[in-house]
């Protein structure tokens, strides 16, 4: 099988793991961006990494496709494929120049899956009895519960991007919030996102953080004690449950519950004022800022552990009559 494509490491994480399985799986990233305005140069880049694409190609029966519309890549090379989606492939692609192409890659792949509950309601119903919720691998032992200096001062790390889709417009009450309240010392943010220019927040004890790399972020959750998350979209992505398995407390919204066994161990609304009063018990009783930290790792563990969603994603493709050779 050859892996194309990395989305939020969730591609790393599977290829690694099959990697022990069957030695013969390979991952290939195509060229998602050139940083020229050269069009003769981007057109040459494009070439090569098909040309690449198709020598490889010739080794593997199945593609194993992250992002939707990658999908032509299968479609292009006459390969069987899985389309693996994962958030703005469907969420924005379903709705704009890419529609075509994105509804011709769910078309012709074997199978789809999807990494967060709200996708399957981008997924044309013709192609749903083929589609199938995987939720994402977590490295549970990269990100897990590092004790740290306990003090009397909490900090607050905002992990969401700077974009109306993870509920920007919420967090202006909350900081307000925080900023007031003397039992907190230090507010984080990411200082990049579509709606940063519009939403900058100011304070006293407001940083900003701009794009680090993937392997600094075990290093930064642990630095901090309430991660709040998406407040709009429904479904919580890699680094609220990166965040979980970090034995953090997690303010989010999730309302698919339905997709798993049990309820997720958050504080979880998009009611701001509901938030703050959580938050304000947390504050009063530092007890419950643990209880929700041990409570969410346990919850990571059983529902997101590399093992188990591997033996998901195996299961899925013998269901499928599908060979990782």
């Amino acid at each position: 099988m050859l892996i194309i494509n990395n989305v939020a490491n969730v591609s790393k994480i599977l290829f690694d793991k099959l990697k022990e399985i069957n030695n013969n799986i390979e991952f290939i990233q195509p060229i998602t961006s050139v940083q020229s305005t050269n069009k003769l140069y981007i057109l040459f880049s494009r070439l090569t990494f098909i040309f690449i694409l198709y020598k490889k190609a010739k080794k593997h029966k199945l593609f194993h496709i992250h992002y939707a519309f990658f999908g032509i890549y299968g479609i292009l090379l006459n390969k069987e494929y899985i389309l693996h989606c994962h958030g703005t492939d469907l969420r924005n692609n379903m709705f704009n120049k890419y529609k075509l192409l994105t509804y011709l890659s769910l078309k012709y792949a074997k199978v789809i899956l999807y990494a967060t509950p709200d996708l399957k309601q981008y997924i044309p119903d013709e192609f749903k009895s083929k589609s199938y919720f995987l939720p994402n691998p977590i490295l549970t032992d990269t990100f897990k519960p590092i004790l740290s200096n306990i003090t009397n001062k909490k900090e607050v790390f905002f992990i969401s991007k700077m974009d109306k889709t993870k509920g920007i417009e919420k967090f202006q009450k909350i900081i307000d919030y925080l900023e007031s309240n003397d039992k907190i010392s230090k507010i984080t943010l990411f200082n990049y996102g579509n709606e940063k220019i519009d939403y900058m927040f100011y304070g006293t004890k407001i940083d900003y953080l701009n794009k680090i790399l993937y392997s600094e972020m075990p290093k930064i959750i642990s630095n901090y004690d309430i991660i709040i998350g998406q407040l709009e979209l429904g479904a919580i992505g890699m680094s609220e449950l990166e965040a979980l398995s970090s034995g953090k407390c997690v303010v989010s919204y999730f309302k698919y519950e339905k997709f798993y066994p049990t309820s997720i161990p958050i504080i979880n609304s998009n009611n701001v004022d509901y938030i703050i009063k959580e938050l304000d018990k947390c504050l009063n009783n530092y007890s419950l800022i643990e209880d929700y930290g041990s409570m969410g790792r346990k919850w990571i563990v059983n529902n997101h552990n590399v093992d188990n969603i591997t033996s998901k994603f195996i299961d899925i493709l013998k269901i499928n009559k599908l060979s990782l050779s």
